[in-house]
């Protein structure tokens, strides 16, 4: 990861840095990106097998 992000669930938003791992359970609505004063990447992975992308809409100046 390089730069500063958020990471959302609907119970917790929580801010993460280089070297930070974040888990996010199966079939948990989350939300990930950049925070307002700096860019964000960072690398990504899931278990193979079918992915369910349909989330329902959010109110994101929520997250």
């Amino acid at each position: 990861m390089e730069g500063e992000g958020i990471v959302a669930t609907e119970q917790r938003r929580r801010i993460i840095r280089p070297g930070d791992i974040a888990v996010i359970p199966a079939n948990t609505w989350h939300w990930h990106g950049a925070t307002r004063a700096s860019a964000m990447m960072h690398i990504s992975m899931r278990p193979s097998g079918p992915s369910n992308w349909k989330v329902e809409k959010k109110n994101w100046d929520e997250y």
